[in-house]
């Protein structure tokens, strides 16, 4: 059972939030874990709507890495013949395959690489967020 959010202590982060009822022992719950949020107004990273893009560009493109990474790497070992990939197609289609990966696996990690950096060293505080009018 989620507790009423309006209940939970305020404090400036989503990462500082806990959960604690005055009847509860003194262990103490991470709202994340109770699936809640707190009003991201709250949090030292503001939500602007470019760190949402740069979120979202970096889960999406995340996903879509895993199976070309897999891909290039089958067809790269496909093309060696180690740990018996080999099987799975000739050379010359795996070579066909393996070259046909490289624009979208260098466009994936450039799309995914910038957001991420961007995102963390916002979090660092080496980049300043500007105020939304």
């Amino acid at each position: 059972m989620n507790p009423d959010p309006a209940t939970l202590p305020h404090s400036p982060c989503p990462h500082s939030h806990v959960y604690s009822h005055s009847s509860l022992p003194v262990r103490r719950v991470p709202v994340y874990l109770l699936g809640l949020r707190p009003p991201a107004a709250r949090c030292h990273m503001q939500a602007s709507r470019i760190n949402l893009v740069a979120l979202k560009l970096v889960r999406w493109t995340g996903w879509l890495l895993l199976p070309v990474m897999l891909g290039f790497f089958v067809t790269g070992y496909a093309m060696s013949g180690r740990y018996g990939l080999a099987t799975l197609t000739d050379e010359k289609t795996a070579l066909a395959w393996h070259k046909w990966m490289h624009l979208p696996l260098a466009l994936l990690v450039v799309v995914h690489v910038v957001p991420a950096a961007y995102l963390a060293l916002l979090r660092w505080g080496w980049i300043k967020q500007q105020p939304e009018p």
